[in-house]
């Protein structure tokens, strides 16, 4: 037990260390700004960035990192392109004192992973974030491939061919599905005057296994579910969907476990 004064003053203390419920861990971020400059403005000159029309706002804030960084500039210019900019990094980037410096080149490096990752960007040379359009046939070849009827399909590449193809051989199983229940021959099912029964499939674990099964089971470890949870965890990362109180943003770590 401890006096009730060291208690409420200790809650006092709590109170005064919590976090606000607005609280956003991008805060945070910005302390290993100095980190980051030691290769971001060399990785920016190198790549050669291609982008699709959604994410010219984040190749154009990449090309304004890579002005300022060769006229070794600290302020972000007045005219800097903000439309890439989500709604939840406005606060750090947008001040009343125009665009900070470094919540600006963070949120622009971020989203520029992101456009990365969903191939919105795309960076000359590279297998992994190459361009979409280079996994497909050149025009030019599909072109000369179609005139000469040459096209590695299974199907027919003429639709109304092809379309007529499978109607008709759909017109000749059905026949053969008529002509099997007329004769009561249908495999595994009989058409009658009530309907389709159909037979029940044979268990996919036979009977006789069971006992095996019973057996393997008891030489198995016994493991406590908090384990078992921490396993399937690992596995699928199921726990990101676990959301602080305050906030929607996942809190769920090591320490958590």
């Amino acid at each position: 037990m401890i006096p009730w004064d060291e208690f409420t003053e200790s809650v006092s203390e709590a109170e005064l260390l919590a976090r606000p419920e607005g609280f956003d861990h991008l805060h945070l971020v910005g302390e290993n700004f100095a980190t980051l400059r030691r290769y971001t403005p060399a990785l920016l000159e190198v790549l050669e960035l291609r982008a699709a029309p959604a994410a010219q706002g984040v190749l154009a804030a990449v090309q304004t990192l890579r002005e300022m960084n060769a006229d070794n500039l600290r302020k972000v210019p007045a005219d800097a392109p903000t439309a890439f900019i989500k709604p939840r990094w406005k606060p750090l980037v947008i001040t009343p004192e125009g665009l900070d410096r470094k919540f600006y080149e963070i949120c622009a490096l971020s989203e520029l992973k992101n456009a990365l990752r969903s191939g919105d960007i795309w960076v000359k040379g590279s297998r992994q974030f190459r361009d979409f359009d280079d996994y497909l046939l050149p025009a030019e070849k599909f072109a000369a491939l179609k005139r000469e009827q040459a096209l590695p399909l299974a199907i027919n590449p003429n639709s109304d061919q092809y379309l007529e193809e499978r109607l008709q051989l759909l017109d000749e199983q059905l026949a053969t599905v008529t002509r099997l229940a007329k004769d009561n021959e249908l495999p595994d099912a009989i058409l009658t005057e009530s309907g389709l029964k159909i037979t029940p499939l044979d268990a996919a674990v036979p009977d006789r296994a069971q006992a095996l099964i019973d057996q393997t089971s008891q030489l198995l470890p016994r493991i406590k579910i908090t384990e078992l949870l921490m396993d399937v965890d690992d596995w699928t990362g199921f726990s990101r969907h676990f959301t602080h109180l305050k906030g929607s943003d996942a809190q769920w770590n090591e320490n958590s476990r």
